[in-house]
């Protein structure tokens, strides 16, 4: 089974071809590119197309995604047939990504899960294995922390993350850092501390376009993968084919 499978988030556009749960080829950019589908279609014939956005997607966009020779096609949304239940207060609310990162979740070894996404803000959410997804907390991400301190001081420079920073800064450049660096990475261990007293076993997956500073630096065995979303929709899409 072949399938499209598309992530527009709020900064940038991931597209992949997913071939028997396996990415095959992939591409990301500031918009869907039709060109890059179009020329996949060559090669690959689609079998599902499944699309997954936290923004508004072009008319041209949607209808070149409709007139494809897919079989199926998935604009996925709170009401999408799902391999498991969703645990929260105006579905219709919850960000698609996080339901996809769910989707995979739901089939990792059959556990209980913490899910963290890295980026633009940063979620952590829990997946019980006999419950589904459950919730769990939404976060400014790295830059925007960045941005806010610079955009409400007058004096604070606008400094971009980097893994190199001193936990004790001795100068203000090197005391952001530490603020929005360190601080972060003790709150996502906060919230794994927090899970792991509640449960006996549980798993920690980790994805997002910033999981690169943090999946060294916490003190869990954790799960990588920054094509963890993509994974998660390919799930659903073959979760609806049969």
């Amino acid at each position: 089974m072949i399938n499209l499978c598309i992530d527009a988030g709020n900064s940038k556009v991931k597209q992949a071809v997913i071939s028997n749960s396996k990415i095959v080829e992939k591409w990301a950019g500031r918009n869907i590119s039709v060109k890059k589908i179009s020329d996949w279609r060559k090669k690959y014939p689609f079998d599902g197309i499944i699309l997954t956005s936290v923004r508004n997607i072009s008319e041209e966009s949607l209808s070149f995604l409709k007139n494809t020779d897919a079989k199926n096609i998935i604009e996925l949304s709170h009401t999408t047939k799902l391999p498991f239940s969703i645990n929260y207060e105006q579905a219709e609310s919850l960000g698609k990504d996080r339901i996809a990162a769910a989707a995979y979740a739901q089939g990792y070894h059959n556990q209980n899960c913490i899910i963290i996404d890295t980026g633009t803000c940063i979620t952590i959410d829990l997946f019980d294995k006999t419950k589904g997804f459950m919730g769990g907390s939404i976060l400014p991400g790295l830059h925007m922390r960045f941005k806010a301190l610079h955009n409400y001081t007058d004096k604070l420079p606008l400094l971009s993350a980097s893994g190199n920073f001193k936990v004790t800064g001795n100068s203000t450049n090197e005391a952001i850092n530490s603020g929005v660096m360190f601080g972060t990475l003790l709150e996502i261990q906060g919230f794994i501390n927090y899970y792991k007293e509640m449960f006996k076993e549980i798993d920690i997956l980790l994805t997002g376009g910033d999981m690169h500073f943090f999946e060294t630096q916490l003190k869990n065995k954790i799960f990588a993968n920054s094509d963890l979303v993509m994974l998660g929709l390919d799930k659903i899409l073959y979760y609806n084919a049969t």
